[in-house]
């Protein structure tokens, strides 16, 4: 497979089965990634892979942090403008915009996620990342975003 083929079969993972990734098989996923670009000359990242017992106190906290606040936080870092203009905004909602806040982590409550992990305090947390198998029963596996034509996102000067 290609890079244009990935790209162009990739899909977003939502639910996952209950069989855990291999740590020798993350560890080749980061010696890969390590060598992607790093947005803004900002590597070497750190990245706190959790499995077992360690990864259940984390979804049990994110839970119960959502359960409190179902709308979750805002983060450190913006990742989108706001307001988020039009058509961002739409296209944001179009593929669920209420998804992704049910996927967040509790914002409101830095120092807890700090002592939880034993982070310095020069270190953030930027994201989460789920990694795992595909559960093919799961219906949220199944919604895929629309893209928009290159026309409607691209102008083409001098050509």
């Amino acid at each position: 497979m290609n890079v244009s083929d990935a790209i162009r079969q990739r899909t977003s993972i939502r639910a996952f089965t209950p069989t855990a990734v291999p740590e020798a098989l993350l560890r080749e996923l980061l010696d890969v990634a390590r060598h992607a670009p790093s947005g803004g000359n900002l590597q070497p990242w750190k990245v706190i892979a959790v499995a077992g017992d360690e990864r259940r106190a984390v979804i049990d906290a994110v839970g119960a942090a959502l359960r409190a606040n179902p709308q979750g936080e805002i983060g450190e870092r913006r990742v989108y403008p706001d307001p988020l203009w039009s058509p961002y905004r739409e296209r944001r909602y179009e593929v669920g915009e209420a998804l992704y806040a049910t996927l967040g982590i509790a914002r409101d409550d830095k120092p807890a996620r700090y002592r939880h992990f034993a982070l310095p305090e020069q270190e953030m947390i930027y994201c989460a990342m789920a990694l795992g198998y595909a559960d093919p029963d799961a219906l949220v596996n199944a919604l895929r975003a629309s893209r928009v034509a290159v026309e409607a996102f691209a102008e083409f000067r001098g050509f």
